[in-house]
């Protein structure tokens, strides 16, 4: 019963917003398509800050009135359908009642970013709405999740940083690994995590093809030369991710640079 009445709430979402179109397309991506995540992980201890400093940026809890931002931007005829589509599934989110999202704002209280860090009191939540697609969180575990910029302030480089706020809340929370679920086609959230010290552990695949969902994973690894190859070519190092699909290889992740 539980499920139907979210399901009921998302679905006025999408109509409330003018995303019938869109709507029909994800019931349709639902019983045909195909999907493929990196899954990557964070040793709290060994995050080291990145992005500007003279951003000067802070990290809180979302308030009302944020909220009510985000939807006055649904208003604006000029938005495309694409955008509409993120906010409304964070919205999405919000109305399903899961918990700890934070926004990032700078010293004039503009807020320019938004962030779930999900923790393991989440996990029925996270089950009772979305099924087994989030990974079921242990203690000392937290999950980064529907990270999303304020269109005005893309470019300026508050991605990283941004991040970098989240997981310091996490690491004052008591977090000791972060977790991370980046599509394949985010190149810039990928590269945002790599640079944050993020290592890939696992590729997920699924496919739907008349609503049966095939499930599959590829654990990756990275080597202590690979590491530093990381460090040093990181545009090739997503490259390789993102387009050449080196992921596919099951005995591990080989860069060939």
């Amino acid at each position: 019963m539980w499920k139907i009445l979210n399901l009921i709430k998302y679905v006025q979402l999408f109509l409330s917003n003018g995303l019938f179109l869109i709507l029909l397309k994800s019931g349709f991506g639902k019983f045909f398509g195909r999907s493929v995540y990196i899954d990557v992980s964070l040793d709290v201890e060994k995050f080291r800050p990145i992005g500007s400093s003279r951003l000067n940026l802070t990290a809180r809890p979302i308030r009302d009135s944020d909220v009510a931002i985000l939807k006055s931007m649904l208003s604006d005829s000029a938005l495309p359908s694409s955008e509409r589509l993120e906010l409304v599934r964070r919205l999405a989110m919000l109305a399903a009642g899961i918990k700890t999202c934070y926004v990032v704002e700078d010293s004039d209280g503009n807020v320019r970013f938004l962030q779930w860090l999900m923790l393991p009191a989440e996990n029925e939540n996270l089950r009772a709405h979305y099924g087994d697609w989030y990974p079921t969180l242990s203690a000392g575990d937290g999950l980064m999740e529907s990270g999303y910029v304020l269109p005005k302030y893309r470019g300026t480089g508050v991605l990283a940083a941004a991040f970098g706020k989240i997981i310091e809340i996490a690491s004052q929370s008591g977090v000791k690994s972060i977790l991370g679920m980046i599509p394949e086609q985010n190149v810039n959230s990928l590269a945002s995590f790599l640079r944050l010290g993020f290592n890939p552990y696992r590729m997920r695949i699924e496919k739907r093809s008349f609503g049966r969902r095939q499930r599959s994973t590829v654990a990756l690894s990275l080597t202590e030369d690979e590491h530093r190859l990381k460090e040093l070519l990181l545009p090739a190092i997503v490259d390789l991710f993102l387009k050449t699909k080196v992921l596919r290889s099951k005995e591990g992740l080989s860069f060939h640079v």
